[in-house]
């Protein structure tokens, strides 16, 4: 049985997919996947329903997890401590392999970490306070993901995927500094580049150089020198900039047209 969440919450076993009877039930079985301990019926109460809960609370609560207990069988047991779902050595939780493949920090690890990414952490389930400060930080460890697979991607020489992964990385998280700019500098134009050595590819990563006033669509070519000291263009322009420069490289050519 595979426990989903970076995404909507959801089980997949050999004759079932989804979480049956809403966003409530789905929210119940995130929290307890989260949490990998028991959760107490308070708990569980005041994630779903706050301060002010309705009278049929309890039974509610009741009658969402006899449902869990049909789909999840034994895994869902009662302790004096609360509420535990204990998956089996044969079960899988993305929650989990995704954290433990981001630990590997190996550039098929990373890979594997992104693609176990299907949106969204937790959608289709009731927001909880709980869930949402998960949601944040499994976001965050994502973002951190693309980052780490754009430049492992680079130091193996795959150009071209690094475009492609980088490029799909901007579009999710265009304000984001490291994926936009991949390489920190200090103003003074001096480079201190995160990579290992200075090859084509860094170096024409590492410069940005805009035509025009440096403003995006103020010029309509993006000109990508090997060696020059980086401009202070907007962040803005930084993400088309950079990967336009990796492009370029990747291609072979001097100039890549801008749409």
């Amino acid at each position: 049985m595979d426990f989903r969440v970076l995404g909507p919450v959801e089980v997949v076993a050999e004759e079932t997919r989804g979480v049956p009877g809403g966003a409530i039930p789905r929210a119940i079985l995130a929290l307890l996947l989260v949490a990998g301990a028991p959760v107490g019926r308070d708990r569980l109460i005041d994630e779903l329903w706050g301060m002010d809960p309705p009278k049929t609370a309890v039974n509610a609560l009741h009658v969402h997890l006899s449902a869990l207990r049909r789909l999840c069988g034994d895994r869902l047991r009662t302790t004096p401590a609360g509420y535990l779902l204990e998956p089996t050595a044969d079960d899988s939780i993305d929650l989990v392999d995704f954290e433990s493949a981001l630990r590997a920090g190996t550039l098929h690890g990373l890979r594997s970490a992104v693609a176990m990414w299907r949106g969204s952490p937790f959608s289709c389930a009731r927001p909880t306070p709980s869930l949402e400060a998960e949601a944040i930080r499994l976001t965050g460890l994502h973002a951190d993901a693309l980052h780490r697979l754009g430049l492992a991607a680079l130091e193996a020489g795959e150009e071209a995927e690094a475009v492609a992964e980088l490029a799909s990385a901007v579009v999710l998280y265009p304000t984001d500094e490291y994926l936009t700019y991949q390489r920190p500098f200090d103003g003074r134009n001096t480079t201190s580049s995160v990579l290992p050595s200075p090859s084509p590819s860094r170096r024409a990563a590492d410069v940005f150089l805009w035509g025009g006033n440096g403003v995006p669509g103020a010029c309509t070519t993006l000109k990508v020198p090997l060696s020059i000291a980086p401009t202070t263009a907007p962040l803005s322009s930084l993400n088309v900039a950079w990967i336009l420069a990796l492009a370029a490289t990747a291609s072979g050519t001097s100039q890549v047209k801008l749409p």
